[in-house]
């Protein structure tokens, strides 16, 4: 079975409005953690920086690796980070 990643907000909209300049190199770095995960399955899964919100797409072998694509973003820039 293959889960298709849609879309991970990695952020609030809300929360890094105010940090729009600081945060437009996001996605990048989010790609960037991706493939250097290890895991090939994640090679794959691009990452967009959208009014605030990192969205992930792409397609994954399982649910399981959906999670830890979710995970890799979410380390790069977790909750409560300020800008």
């Amino acid at each position: 079975m293959i889960a298709s990643i849609e879309e991970v907000a990695v952020s609030s909209r809300a929360a890094v409005a105010h940090c729009e300049p600081a945060q437009r190199g996001v996605a990048a770095r989010v790609a960037e953690s991706l493939k250097a995960s290890g895991y090939a399955a994640l090679q794959g899964v691009t990452a967009e920086h959208h009014e605030g919100v990192v969205f992930l797409r792409g397609r994954v072998p399982s649910f399981y690796m959906k999670q830890i694509a979710q995970e890799v973003a979410r380390k790069v820039h977790g909750r409560g980070d300020s800008c």
